[in-house]
């Protein structure tokens, strides 16, 4: 036996199925040229359309650079895995040496890399992975002198590195050019913004790479900042309005034994921060902020939170097994999470720099310093959205709120001293909902604000009532007043329908705003007359002396009721009845 190389003539092939997508796998090349001290990257995307298929897609990509470029020895090895002059490096954003290959094959079956170093010659060389029969050991072809494709020599500069992606195979039609623009706007935006955050401050970058992407027509790739903290970095008025309540935390973390190596550094640097959006990002809970303007600023993107190794964006996503775990409401604040390389194991970094999920104790460490500016977010966010619902229920249909009576009862009610087991209190309102022939559905409403109520009386709105029914209902012998309106009732129909007719006219071009504030206020005031003589009611019932004069008491109330209501419908003759309830 003899030794053996570690690749069988088909391994190339086989590890094309490997984990990067198209946009990570440009992102690999981008990344050599930063290494290569490039300081303009050009990419080119010329599309075809196959047969049968009538979207366009890529055929070929060239990546061109001026950056210092590669000698011949080094030429030889780029696209060889594992081989690469920074390996193992913990300096930059490069390491393992297998990226622009692994990335560059898992989309494309030919790549081609010219380069040249300063006052030198254009040298080439290749790797065709193609399954067929004259290449069953696809092999890196010797290095050669060789002078650019004329189509592509404006990409570089007087030296640098030109790549060149062929046969693409694996990129499919929904491949959109702005999304990648987008992203790779994200991903270096600490390299091409030309404002970046140290130590806390905004500064002017003295290093901006330019990034640009040509697809027929130039798109010039603009730093995108997902903290939404530095103004032209997602570029949206009104005014580039920008997140506040900027909050930076360095910390220092352990080095893992597994890049620990005798003598190396035994502490890594981590650095998070977080921002607050703007109020006027987040008027409103429904559709969870997808304004036009909050689609166009990519907020339904903002769920995770993105995490840079030397400030190279490689995940950005909810952390698996982060406690406190992501809302949806998350998206309105932001946070990104920026660690030193020598703590790659911590972050479980992959070889393709894509993804990153902190190790079970690291992850406990960022969740309990994240927790406290979490749920204050979170509790700024339902404050606010709570507070709007209220003003908007008020301008828009708040003829059907009864918050501010609700909210008045809390400050001036007697305090009720029946105290029943939830249990009791439960069993009592479904026995009074199927004597009242009340509806599974309103039974659980009576249930829900027993469960979940927090105010001493509640109001619930019934519009499918009988018109010959009470006009208001009240659940004895539990500690919370539950009054239902039946808005067929007579009076109701006739006092909500005049309140709607009055909303109505405030939302007309000529109408008047004082109108309907007017109409909301006498609402409340019936809702504060209803409510004092229920809750008195209620108290002249409890201060009974025993539960024979308490059975009394409540059911001559109740004979009362049922006359109330019967000559308050006589007295609100149909006549008298203007408008409908609605």
């Amino acid at each position: 036996m003899k030794d053996l190389s570690a690749f069988d003539g088909k391994a190339l092939r086989s590890l094309r199925n490997n984990d990067f997508d198209p946009f990570a796998a440009i992102a690999e090349v981008i990344d050599n040229s930063i290494e290569a001290n490039s300081k303009n990257i050009h990419i080119r995307i010329i599309n075809h359309t196959p047969l049968g298929s009538k979207k366009p897609r890529p055929k070929i990509i060239a990546f061109g650079d001026d950056g210092s470029g590669m000698n011949m020895e080094n030429l030889q090895y780029c696209l060889r895995l594992g081989h690469s002059t920074r390996y193992n490096s913990r300096k930059g954003i490069g390491r393992f040496g297998v990226g622009m290959t692994n990335g560059a094959i898992s989309v494309a079956q030919l790549i081609e890399v010219y380069s040249r170093q300063k006052q030198g010659r254009w040298f080439y060389t290749s790797l065709d992975i193609e399954d067929r029969q004259d290449n069953p050991n696809p092999l890196l072809t010797e290095v050669i002198e060789k002078e650019l494709p004329d189509e592509f020599k404006d990409l570089v500069g007087d030296m640098g590195t030109l790549v060149i992606w062929k046969n693409i195979d694996r990129i499919e039609p929904d491949f959109k050019v702005v999304d990648l623009v987008h992203r790779l706007g994200r991903i270096y935006r600490k390299f091409i913004g030309k404002k970046i955050i140290e130590k806390g401050k905004i500064v002017d970058n003295k290093n901006i790479i330019n990034i640009t992407v040509d697809d027929g027509s130039t798109h010039i790739v603009n730093a995108f900042d997902p903290l939404y903290y530095i103004a032209d970095q997602f570029h949206i008025q009104p005014e580039n309005e920008t997140s506040g309540d900027f909050y930076e935390l360095p910390i220092e973390y352990p080095v893992h034994s597994v890049d620990r190596p005798e003598g190396g550094e035994t502490i890594g640097k981590i650095i998070i921060r977080t921002t607050f959006t703007p109020k006027s990002w987040r008027k409103i809970r429904r559709n969870s902020g997808r304004s036009a303007e909050n689609n166009k600023r990519r907020i339904y993107e903002n769920e995770g939170i993105s995490i840079l190794r030397a400030g190279r964006e490689v995940a950005y996503r909810p952390i698996p097994h982060f406690s406190p775990p992501p809302l949806e409401k998350d998206r309105f604040w932001s946070c990104e999470i920026d660690f030193e390389p020598v703590l790659d194991h911590q972050f479980s970094v992959k070889n393709i720099k894509l993804g990153a999920k902190p190790l079970n104790d690291l992850n406990k460490t960022l969740g309990s310093l994240l927790r406290p500016s979490i749920n204050k977010y979170r509790d700024f966010i339902d404050d606010y959205w709570n507070e709007n619902e209220a003003e908007e229920n008020q301008d828009q249909d708040s003829i059907n709120s009864h918050s501010k009576a609700e909210k008045i009862f809390s400050e001036t009610t007697t305090k009720n001293t029946t105290k029943l087991q939830p249990e009791k209190e439960k069993e009592i309102i479904i026995q009074h909902g199927k004597e009242k022939n009340y509806t599974d559905e309103e039974i659980n409403i009576l249930l829900d604000k027993i469960t979940n109520g927090k105010l001493p009386i509640q109001i619930i709105e019934d519009k499918t009532g009988r018109p010959d029914g009470l006009f208001i209902d009240i659940v004895p012998k539990i500690s919370l007043k539950l009054i239902t309106y039946n808005l067929k009732h007579a009076f109701f129909m006739s006092v909500y329908g005049k309140l709607q007719k009055i909303k109505e006219m405030s939302n007309d071009e000529t109408g008047d705003k004082e109108l309907l504030t007017l109409a909301n206020d006498l609402k409340t005031d019936i809702d504060l007359l209803i409510g004092t003589y229920v809750d008195s009611r209620h108290d002249v019932i409890n201060t009974a002396n025993n539960d024979d004069n308490n059975d009394v008491i409540q059911n001559l109330f109740e004979d009362l009721d049922i006359k109330w209501s019967d000559s308050l419908r006589r007295a609100y003759r149909e006549k008298f009845i203007d408008y409908n309830v609605k």
